[in-house]
């Protein structure tokens, strides 16, 4: 029904359309994406309503563009920016953004910080590190500005998932670690789960499994509690990719068929393609597996009992690993790499090359 009131707003000369039609559209866009906006952690319920505005919100977006109106294109933008990633239209959100925070006069901080955010994130998954930090850090001056722990926790969130992608472990592990502690004080269920999640990535990076499986199955219990479906399948995911870290494939082989289920189920593109390559990378892996275990039974006796090492004989662990015994390649440290939405993240080891949409 929006698009017939769009058509009659725009009428026959789209750039003379009047102002007082203009303000009233794109007022009624703002009261129904800040109504959506509330429903965090149920995004699979509306997304569908912003698919079906998408364009709506385009025409508002491109003529608070041409008025330099940044805080009603921010406002439109910094509740559209999380659609945008689920969809992967990481350009576009990337672009009306950016353009917001490059107007002026300025947006208020309040909406400011919002768009950071989503500047930052969006940034972060088309693995443009420097752009990514960059937001994360004005985002974090302005909430010690405001006192906004949230937005304080956001920006550092940015900041770990950055140190992740630059296979900086230690310094993911202690901005992680900050965040959740942040997220902790805000009573918020949702967010406090999704860093718990994101804490689980930078142990990941670290190849600290058991630390990771931990917090993210904290993350999942959270979700299942909350009804997030989405983030249940990611984290449903990362377990398979915690499993494949540890050489248990058959594990892992479970966990990414029931994340891609999961994911398959609410239609969505980058989920979706999350839980197809971890099916490949478990396909790669086994025959890996395969071809060590056999070696590993050549090296047994003719009675079928291994050969003792000296260490084992001293009631040491021996130090040396044979050469074929070597750990997976790109998996014992492995960088969880792009993909998290407002903090959640999906991903797998660091691609060779930058991606874009």
């Amino acid at each position: 029904m929006l698009d017939v009131v769009r058509e009659f707003v725009r009428g026959p000369e789209p750039h003379r359309v009047e102002a007082k039609l203009r303000r009233g559209f794109t007022a009624f866009l703002l009261t129904l994406l800040a109504d959506v906006e509330k429903h965090v952690g149920r995004e699979h319920e509306w997304f569908e309503l912003l698919a079906a505005e998408e364009a709506n919100v385009r025409t508002s977006l491109m003529w608070a563009a041409d008025d330099g109106d940044a805080q009603t294109l921010l406002q439109l933008a910094g509740r559209m920016w999380q659609f945008w990633l689920a969809r992967g239209a990481l350009t576009e959100g990337r672009r009306w953004l950016e353009t917001g925070l490059g107007l002026r006069p300025p947006a208020s901080d309040e909406i400011r910080i919002t768009a950071l955010w989503g500047a930052g994130w969006l940034a972060y998954h088309q693995a443009d590190d420097t752009a990514a930090e960059a937001s994360a850090l004005e985002l974090e001056d302005l909430a010690r500005k405001r006192g906004d722990a949230r937005a304080r926790r956001n920006g550092v969130t940015i900041r770990g998932m950055v140190a992740i992608s630059r296979e900086d472990a230690p310094g993911a592990v202690t901005l992680l670690s900050e965040a959740l502690r942040l997220a902790c004080g805000l009573d918020q269920s949702w967010i406090s789960a999704t860093s718990l999640l994101n804490l689980g990535l930078g142990y990941l990076s670290a190849g600290e499994t058991d630390d990771a499986r931990a917090v993210i199955g904290k993350a999942l219990a959270a979700y299942e509690e909350i009804g997030d479906e989405r983030f249940r399948a990611r984290c449903v995911g990362y377990l398979g990719l915690t499993s494949l870290i540890e050489d248990d494939p058959d594990r892992a082989r479970a966990l990414f068929a029931q994340s891609l289920s999961g994911f398959r189920q609410l239609a969505e593109p980058g989920g979706t393609a999350e839980g197809l390559v971890g099916i490949a990378a478990d396909l790669v892996v086994e025959p890996v597996l395969r071809h060590r275990h056999r070696e590993s039974r050549s090296r047994l006796n003719p009675g079928g009992r291994r050969r003792t090492t000296e260490g084992e004989l001293c009631g040491t662990r021996a130090t040396a690993r044979p050469a074929n015994d070597q750990p997976l390649p790109h998996l014992r440290r492995v960088p969880p790499r792009r993909r998290s939405l407002v903090g959640g993240a999906c991903s797998w080891p660091k691609p060779a090359t930058r991606r874009s949409d």
